[in-house]
């Protein structure tokens, strides 16, 4: 049917590091639609972006997570939601437990939140060899 997209495999593209699966579900008109995905544990950061004019909004499908603003903690759980524009600060979100959201942006940004995710990979990976061959040196 013309203008009707249904997507049966869950998602568009998808990327994962093991604490982190990141979603594309869908996009259009430069908005982006994701499921994001993290293990208990782990730390969540929104950074203030280069255009002040972008608007992302997140809905927690499951789980919960930690926020301090203003030395205020917050717990967000499910069927939560919260929306950021224009940060002027990094603001740390800790997952309580696995936790899911969606989370829609006026632009783009899984390409380069999966960038980041692959680069860290890579950087898990060195240090992982770097500690194995240090090891073997240290018990030869």
């Amino acid at each position: 049917m013309k203008g009707l997209e249904i997507l049966e495999n869950g998602f568009l593209e998808q990327v994962n590091n093991g604490s982190t699966t990141l979603s594309l579900l869908g996009r259009g008109e430069g908005i982006e639609l994701m499921k994001q995905a993290f293990l208990k544990d782990t730390l969540i950061i929104l950074f203030p972006g280069e255009n002040d004019t972008v608007q992302e909004f997140y809905y927690v499908l499951e789980g919960q997570m930690e926020v301090e603003i203003d030395n205020d903690k917050r717990v967000l759980k499910a069927h939560d939601c919260f929306s950021a524009k224009n940060l002027d600060q990094e603001v740390y979100f800790t997952a309580k437990t696995d936790v899911t959201f969606l989370s829609i942006s006026t632009a783009p940004t899984f390409h380069y939140m999966s960038d980041v995710i692959k680069e860290l990979r890579k950087i898990g990976k060195a240090v992982e060899k770097k500690i194995a061959i240090h090891t073997n040196t240290v018990l030869e």
